[in-house]
């Protein structure tokens, strides 16, 4: 359904702000840890449901996740603009 999807970037833009802000680092390194970070959480699930029964990968669900990640990515920035 569609809105597993709009889970994903939910889900995955969360995770990669959650990422970002803790790590304490420069603007740009919180940016790419956390979006990095998006990219290869979301390969191993991918891949990780491959293996599970009643489960299989999909490459929208992968764009979805990239799609959260450069949301989250983006929070990141607003986040640091108004911090700042």
């Amino acid at each position: 359904s569609p809105w597993d999807k709009l889970a994903h970037t939910i889900v995955f833009a969360l995770l990669a702000w959650a990422i970002g802000v803790p790590s304490g680092l420069t603007r740009w390194q919180q940016f790419s840890i956390g979006f990095f970070g998006v990219v290869l959480v979301g390969i191993l699930d991918e891949w990780h449901q491959i293996y599970l029964p009643g489960r299989e990968a999909e490459w929208t669900d992968f764009a979805a996740d990239i799609a959260g990640g450069l949301i989250g990515t983006a929070i990141l920035g607003v986040r640091r603009a108004i911090c700042e």
